[in-house]
């Protein structure tokens, strides 16, 4: 349970950090902000749980790469030049969620 609080944790928090630029912007649809903290949130609680064999890093990055690709199609339709910052965001949120959890938890084995 602990693990899930903290895997929890960590998506809330890249949630947040990808949104709060976002809140100041008025025509960007609160639905759509909701939308990507929550997939953020998702994504924090997948990161920890999958047993990849490679560095956490690494996992994290390409799982928070991964993640994002529905995002980026959606972007891509209403605003093309956000969608490079939207995978970047994805990987190097992705890679700081798996270094966090990997540091705080340890390697989680399933």
């Amino acid at each position: 349970m602990y693990a899930v609080l903290i895997a929890l944790f960590f998506g809330i928090l890249a949630g947040l950090i990808d949104i709060l630029p976002m809140i100041k912007n008025k025509n960007i649809p609160r639905v759509s902000i909701a939308s990507l903290f929550a997939q953020w949130v998702f994504i924090g609680l997948l990161i920890p749980f999958v047993s990849w064999d490679m560095a956490p890093w690494f996992k994290g990055a390409v799982i928070g790469f991964l993640g994002m690709i529905p995002t980026m199609i959606v972007t891509s339709q209403r605003n093309p030049k956000a969608t490079l910052p939207t995978a970047i965001c994805g990987l190097l949120l992705g890679a700081a969620i798996g270094t966090a959890n990997y540091f705080v938890s340890g390697p989680m084995i399933l």
